[in-house]
């Protein structure tokens, strides 16, 4: 791997893949000085191919926030699925988001989901239907239309489920863009939110190859201005879903399992079952990063990992606290 990592004749995909490849063993045979030699490049090579901009990003939160207010919710209050318990589990990539759905998935009435893109593709279609992008297009939307969307979203989310006992658990990360609209659809929606330390969560975001999407996080200072604005943004939304948000700490899942589980499972309106605190024993397929973490017991030993490159993630450090985003 190595020497095709250096060989002239390699294509940009392929070094790109061998440096996330080679900076994951090294980083587990304990070479820390090698570590970020391949990361670095690996994360430069993919940003290069990449269209970001942490300024679209800026005013996209500011526009959610603004369209989505509180007297806004109140207002289409009459376009809700009042009597609909979707859940949802959000927050920023490798925030535990897998973890939490595998625990809930090991309930015998919850469905896992996955990443599902369903909100996403129905707020698409709206803003082409209307011509406009999102969330501007939501603001001459009737309450008909916003009602069908949450029809549609139940349709596909729950299609082969027959049971109305059992809850669908939506692990899309970033449907936190969605929180307004779910606030809308789903006034009873449990929405699980889901938190890390922000230097370990941005340090093993930084070190994932995520394949589709996340274009901030190949850079260091640009992945610690998106998560404050992110978590600036998760202030706005817990306000306006007081009631439905659950923040569920990665640190506190890892420390207290049993609490936590059980504090999750009340949120979400579920008996406890010792399935749940068993969960790497459940067969559902997993097709995220997190694929083989969650087929073990819980572990500490991703808490406080990024102090072991504390050195080389220094441009993370200075944007996580810095003001300039």
């Amino acid at each position: 791997m190595e020497r095709l990592f250096h060989d002239e004749s390699t294509t940009k995909d392929d070094r790109k893949e061998l440096g996330f490849a080679l900076a994951r063993f090294h980083e587990q045979a304990g070479n820390d000085r090698q570590v970020f030699s391949y990361l670095n490049e690996a994360n430069r090579l993919h940003r290069a191919s990449l269209e970001y901009s942490p300024e679209f990003y800026r005013g996209y939160f500011e526009q959610l926030q603004s369209v989505f207010s509180p007297d806004f919710v109140a207002q289409h209050s009459a376009a809700a699925h009042a009597k609909a318990h979707p859940i949802f589990i959000v927050g920023m990539p490798r925030s535990g988001t897998t973890l939490a759905e595998h625990i809930l998935a090991s309930h015998s009435k919850v469905q896992g989901g996955g990443e599902m893109t369903h909100l996403n593709d129905l707020c698409l279609e709206l803003a082409q239907h209307k011509g406009k992008e999102f969330p501007a297009c939501v603001g001459d939307t009737t309450n008909a239309e916003i009602h069908d969307i949450g029809r549609r979203y139940l349709e596909r989310s729950r299609r082969g489920i027959t049971d109305p006992t059992v809850y669908v658990a939506d692990k899309m990360p970033l449907n936190t863009y969605y929180l307004g609209m779910i606030a809308i659809l789903f006034p009873h929606a449990r929405i699980v939110h889901c938190t890390r330390d922000a230097m370990d969560n941005c340090f093993s975001m930084y070190k994932t190859f995520l394949l589709v999407g996340n274009e901030f996080s190949y850079d260091q200072t640009e992945l610690g201005h998106f998560y404050r604005m992110h978590e600036r943004s998760m202030q706005h939304w817990s306000a306006l879903l007081a009631d439905s948000m659950y923040e569920l700490s990665y640190e506190s899942l890892v420390s207290d399992t049993e609490q936590q589980v059980r504090q999750l499972l009340e949120h979400c309106e579920l008996e406890f079952q010792a399935d749940c605190l068993a969960f790497q024993n459940s067969a559902r397929k997993v097709s995220t990063a997190s694929a083989t973490q969650v087929r073990e017991p819980i572990y500490q030993r991703s808490v406080a990992s990024w102090r072991r490159f504390e050195q080389e993630l220094e441009p993370l450090c200075q944007a996580l606290g810095s003001d300039s985003d």
